[in-house]
């Protein structure tokens, strides 16, 4: 929409307008015939002049070229269009950062500016700083779920002395870190971006093409200093819904987050329906529903321990390798597809309401050890429900560590209640997530 000047007979008759992504490569909006296109401008100077591109342009900066004007070249503007998908991604503390090296900007190695990459925040007050001898340096940002980015934004190191920040970097993404990576490219060549010119102001680019990605990676190829420093953001869609397979929400409007305990092997200290003690972790398809990504609360889907032949029942599942762990959430049986007098039904339900508490430890011992005593040690509690309030029979069970955990072994202990007149019990367990 165009004004010409309305307290002065001067407004603008015709004009081009060009547009850019990064305000130094520029292109003209063009006609059907492949020319610069002459848009008419207005007749008068206060009325409103609508004008129409054919076909929509993506850019982040428009300039309008004046070719003829009256009195004098003078014009009100208002640009109509869309820009979704640009909310901010990868926030602490949910973002995952690494990067090819790290190094203090600082010799004596400040402990305010670390320059790692949980440095990089954009609203940090440091910078993700790589060592000098990098020759590739690069900084990843996991943004959770596979989703659609639209932009990324730099600064350069923060409230510091030194005078450090990229100039120019380029772009690679991908949807596994093992692979394949995508140079991010534009008219089909692999495309530099221009940061940052000083280490204060942000920097912001839109994509030309959008991509869907959940791992992007930026390579400094440029940059003022002795070494690579900068803050980065990334910009998109989030996930909206039910978090696809491998990844939930620990609360209700929080993002999606990872599932760390998502596929892997799981095991449960007893083999049910064998009339004999068995003393050994065993795994089986009744131990691996817990952690196939179904949600169904049909028992035919869940895991169930019980104490019937140990009188420690625990399911335990292997990350892979040491892990950050901060929190559970448990998806529990509430009777579903199972008839409304069925006696398996009211067995089950008597059993539960037996159970007293469920126990969640992170630990680095093996699996194949024997003595859970040494599993159930206070300094591998994350944490603990009980009974109390109904709270250990909600369907969605969230269990938040106490203290920050790691180990590659994530343990949940069944208890039974001592005040009941039989001691048979059960916990059934539809989904364990785990999350970091």
């Amino acid at each position: 929409m165009t004004q010409g000047r309305c307290d002065g007979r001067e407004w603008v008759t015709s004009f081009k307008i060009s547009y850019s992504h990064d305000a130094f490569h520029w292109k003209y909006v063009n006609d059907a015939y492949d020319n610069h296109r002459l848009f008419e401008g207005n007749i008068d100077s206060c009325s409103v002049r609508h004008s129409y591109i054919d076909k929509p342009v993506i850019g982040r900066f428009l300039r309008f070229h004046t070719i003829s004007w009256k009195g004098h070249p003078s014009m009100r503007v208002e640009i109509l269009g869309c820009q979704p998908c640009k909310q901010p991604l990868a926030l602490p503390p949910y973002a995952k950062t690494t990067a090819s090296s790290e190094s203090s900007p600082n010799k004596r190695n400040s402990p305010s500016i670390s320059g790692t990459a949980q440095d990089s925040y954009l609203l940090t007050k440091g910078a993700w700083c790589a060592q000098k001898s990098d020759k590739q340096p690069w900084l990843q940002i996991d943004v959770g779920p596979p989703t659609i980015l639209t932009a990324v934004s730099t600064k350069g190191l923060g409230e510091f002395r030194k005078k450090r920040w990229v100039t120019h970097f380029n772009i690679s993404y991908a949807n596994s870190t093992t692979g394949p990576w995508y140079n991010y490219s534009e008219s089909g060549n692999d495309y530099s971006f221009t940061a940052n010119t000083d280490k204060y102001t942000e920097r912001r680019h839109y994509f030309a093409s959008p991509f869907k990605a959940r791992f992007i990676r930026f390579y400094p190829t440029k940059w003022k200093g002795k070494q690579p420093c900068m803050r980065a953001g990334v910009f998109g869609c989030p996930q909206n819904g039910i978090c696809q397979k491998g990844y939930l929400r620990v609360a209700e409007d929080s993002p999606c987050v990872e599932n760390i305990a998502y596929g892997r092997k799981s095991y449960v200290n007893n083999k049910r329906h064998f009339k004999r003690h068995v003393g050994e972790w065993s795994g089986s398809n009744q131990a691996q529903r817990a952690v196939d990504g179904d949600e169904n609360q049909s028992i035919h889907h869940c895991t169930i321990l019980d104490n019937f032949y140990v009188s420690r029942p625990f399911w335990m599942v292997d990350l892979g390798h040491s892990t950050p762990i901060s929190g559970v959430v448990i998806v529990t049986w509430q009777g579903k597809n199972l008839k409304t007098n069925s006696p398996v039904k009211s067995s089950y339900y008597d059993y539960m309401r037996n159970l007293r508490k469920l126990t969640v430890y992170v630990s680095s011992e093996k699996r194949r050890s024997k003595k859970v005593e040494k599993i159930a040690k206070e300094s591998n509690k994350c944490g603990y429900v009980t009974s109390v309030n109904e709270a250990l029979f909600q369907r969605r069970i969230h269990i938040e560590c106490m203290k920050p955990m790691n180990g590659r072994y994530l343990y949940i202990e069944a208890e039974g209640a001592e005040d009941r007149w039989s001691k048979v019990f059960s916990a059934v367990l539809c989904e364990v997530m785990a999350y970091s």
